[in-house]
């Protein structure tokens, strides 16, 4: 794990920290598939090797905010869903989603 994937879950870590990996392909997938009810932060580590996109249940690489591997994205999300897709070029990729309550 780098320094600033560390920096970055200690800046939003309020409390047990729950982690899931997700292989994302095809169109969005839910992440993780089954939230925390109590979740209020998460952070998405993109494990590779495809860039993926990050955004709500119609998201696309048009759409998306890009992930690229080896790179995270966080965000205060509560119980609202996140979803990833990746290229069409892409088949797939292995996401780690951390949750914070």
């Amino acid at each position: 794990m780098t320094k600033f994937l560390q920096d970055e879950i200690s800046s939003v870590l309020h409390g047990p920290l729950v982690t899931t990996a997700v292989t994302v392909s095809g169109g969005p997938t839910l992440l993780p598939p089954d939230a925390l009810a109590s979740r209020k932060d998460v952070i998405v580590y993109n494990d590779g090797p495809s860039i993926v996109y990050m955004g709500g249940a119609t998201v696309s690489q048009a759409t998306g905010i890009p992930v690229a591997a080896d790179a995270s994205f966080s965000l205060t999300l509560g119980r609202g869903e996140l979803y990833a897709t990746v290229s069409g070029l892409d088949p797939y990729s292995y996401v780690r989603v951390f949750e914070a309550t």
